[in-house]
């Protein structure tokens, strides 16, 4: 009978942390966030309790003697982003843990996590587990045997080559995304933009008031608007907004080391890509127009002349324009012959 007491407080000792706890714990944090010891680190995230809540966690090394230059500027964006959705969404089914390797070192070890930092959301049980008796259809997995540190979970890549402000920035999307919460950072007022766009447009303010006559005429001329306009469109068909939001690079190369003007595949894009699309473009544009305009300003054996190195130039441009494009992707049908030969 004396083993009773000690196994009932055994069994409290392994116990997964309820979410009464996990809430007590969020709250008395100054940044919503929650330090997991040593002694808890596995019921912390093994499968008791059945997890129903979202995890975001970051494994870092915050440790003042620790040398991990990229964990000091993991940790203020970690601890940002959860002191933002706690204030913000509070009711939110959303825990975020820290795990210090100084702390945790031993079973960071034992369960094969070897590099610090990592940012991983563990999602809750239901969205990537099934039992044995569920829909051959499923696409979750089964429920396994044990659960812990190392299962199932979404990874963000870290990287010191990207600056601060634009890790915040994608992080913030990640949680946002996989945790389906809004994730609004207010960062308040940037006092150097700030003076910045003040100097830029006084400056800009004066030069106009300066040349308000020749900018007065230039702003009735149509053809100007036509000019950017056209640019506009160039721009915007290039690819650009993709080239952005990837932040793909200008210029690439091959496993043979050579520089690439393009990259392969038709879902890849590089910044030269822009360049040649819109020199087609415009290239196109300019024939067009020679085709147009051509029979109505151009007299004589000058008309057929002009027409015959158009329509040949068109044809030729084509061609070029579509085997470049073969490149990218094998099986596009409309390219009457190559023009050259490339591998991508």
């Amino acid at each position: 009978m004396r083993l009773l007491p000690l196994l009932s407080l055994a069994s409290l000792c392994c116990a997964a942390l309820t979410r009464d706890e996990l809430d007590e714990r969020a709250s008395k944090s100054p940044n919503n966030v929650i330090l997991v010891q040593e002694d808890e680190f596995e019921k912390v995230f093994d499968k008791e309790g059945g997890r129903d809540y979202f995890m975001v966690t970051v494994l870092t090394a915050s440790h003042s003697e620790s040398s991990c230059d990229l964990c000091k500027t993991v940790q203020p964006i970690f601890e940002e982003v959860a002191y933002t959705v706690g204030k913000k969404q509070p009711n939110s089914n959303i825990y975020f843990i820290h795990v210090d390797v100084h702390e945790n070192l031993a079973n960071m070890k034992n369960f094969g996590v070897r590099s610090v930092p990592q940012l991983w959301i563990y999602p809750p049980f239901e969205l990537v587990y099934k039992g044995d008796d569920s829909d051959p259809y499923d696409s979750r997995i089964l429920y396994p045997e044990s659960i812990n540190i190392t299962s199932e979970h979404y990874e963000f890549p870290v990287s010191s080559e990207i600056p601060a402000k634009d890790l915040e920035l994608s992080y913030a999307k990640f949680v946002s995304n996989v945790c389906q919460v809004d994730v609004h950072i207010d960062k308040g007022v940037e006092w150097q933009t700030l003076v910045k766009s003040f100097v830029a447009f006084t400056v800009v303010f004066r030069l106009i008031k300066k040349r308000s006559g020749s900018i007065a005429s230039l702003l009735t001329d149509w053809k100007v608007y036509c000019c950017l306009f056209m640019a506009l469109i160039y721009i915007n068909l290039s690819g650009l907004n993709f080239c952005m939001q990837r932040a793909v690079p200008f210029l690439t190369r091959s496993r043979t080391g050579a520089i690439q003007w393009m990259a392969g595949g038709t879902q890849y894009q590089q910044g030269t890509e822009m360049i040649i699309s819109i020199a087609f473009q415009a290239t196109f544009s300019l024939i067009l127009i020679v085709l147009l305009e051509g029979p109505v300003y151009l007299d004589g054996g000058n008309k057929g002349l002009a027409m015959s190195i158009a329509g040949v130039a068109l044809f030729l441009l084509y061609n070029t324009f579509t085997t470049a494009y073969l490149a990218k992707d094998h099986e596009y049908p409309y390219n009457a012959f190559e023009m050259f030969s490339q591998t991508l």
